[in-house]
């Protein structure tokens, strides 16, 4: 019966924990790759194509909860204000008035689209 060497058990230990080392290193780099293009599809925003009362108010939820980044305190309680507006108009007993959704919709857009960091 043949014994291996302590020198041969050692190099096959190195072999070895560099591999998981690098099974490991390569599964960090694809999840972080993962998360980061992840992210970057949920910041995209996409206008409701004909908007209604519910649209409109599922959108302005959308960017108050991905955008609050880039905006002030006094548009994040403007941006509340107009949704509340909206849902006492259309989702109560109260008539309904004449609401510009379109318009409302591409003025939060481009507050949600404006760049992050010092103006």
């Amino acid at each position: 019966m043949k014994l291996a060497g302590q020198f041969g058990n050692g190099l096959r230990n190195t072999v070895l924990v560099l591999l998981l080392i690098a099974a490991i290193v390569a599964a960090i780099v694809v999840l972080s790759r993962k998360k980061a293009i992840g992210s970057a599809a949920s910041l995209d925003l996409t206008a409701p194509a004909d908007p209604t009362p519910f649209s409109t108010v599922a959108f302005l939820r959308r960017i108050r909860a991905t955008h609050d980044l880039v905006m002030s305190d006094s548009e994040k309680a403007a941006l509340n204000k107009q949704i509340a507006e909206i849902e006492a108009a259309c989702f109560s007993r109260e008539p309904v008035k004449n609401m510009d959704f379109p318009g409302l919709i591409k003025k939060w857009l481009e507050v949600a689209r404006r760049p992050v960091g010092p103006a």
